[in-house]
């Protein structure tokens, strides 16, 4: 996100425990608060939210989120906020609070385009598992395994589904229509934007470039959808 031109963002609820929440965005102006009550910026009603839970402000040209002191902590793609240290927020981030509220957080103006073609890179070799080359997924433990290395912090939970739906018919190209369904297939999915899922697929990306750069595992096709690179 460093470097972008980012003008703003929103955070879309992807599921929670008050069912009329689900799909909600909310635009996120230089400092907001999210917790239970009314007088937050972003009022979440659930009990497992804390009355002023978290802060996502805009420090020069990103946002990082802080937590309030909140009973059941703040995540962003799994990785817990601690109340003296913030976090950064990217395009495609995960932010949980407690055990029920999942939000996206999508960056505007600095997602792909949605019509953007990418070309496959050479195949990886020694396939290991599901996927191509030495692309590996435990069910067990969700952990993704690539070129014998551990992602570590692991995926969000959206970046992980997204993965495996590709993984599991490698060469297949999925519509946005069937990735927003797998993805957040615990909510009506219709409405999902473009840019939404385009932030997932580009922090998916990011991720897997961690340990396997210069190879290209998600691809887009163009006014078709994405597939897993073969």
């Amino acid at each position: 996100m460093s470097g972008s031109s980012s003008v703003g963002a929103v955070l879309r609820v992807i599921y929670s425990a008050v069912p009329r929440l689900c799909g909600e965005e909310f635009t996120l102006g230089r400092s907001v608060t999210i917790g239970r009550m009314g007088e937050n910026e972003i009022s979440l009603p659930d009990r497992e939210v804390s009355r002023h839970h978290a802060r996502i402000v805009m420090q020069g040209r990103r946002y990082c989120i802080e937590d309030l002191g909140s009973l059941n902590g703040t995540f962003v793609d799994g990785e817990r906020v601690s109340v003296a240290r913030a976090l950064h927020l990217v395009s495609g981030s995960e932010v949980r609070l407690g055990p029920n509220a999942r939000l996206l957080f999508t960056e505007v103006g600095a997602t792909l385009p949605a019509n953007e073609t990418l070309a496959a890179s050479a195949p990886l070799a020694d396939s290991g598992g599901i996927g191509p080359g030495r692309l590996r997924l435990d069910e067990d433990r969700r952990e993704v395994w690539l070129n014998r290395q551990t992602l570590d912090p692991p995926l969000s939970p959206v970046q992980y589904s997204l993965l495996r739906l590709l993984a599991s018919a490698p060469g297949r190209v999925f519509s946005r229509d069937q990735v927003a369904a797998e993805l957040w297939s615990e909510n009506k999915w219709v409405g999902i934007s473009d840019e939404a899922i385009d932030a997932v697929v580009k922090r998916l990306r990011e991720r897997l470039t961690d340990i396997a750069a210069g190879q290209q595992i998600v691809v887009t096709v163009r006014a078709q959808g994405f597939k897993l690179g073969t």
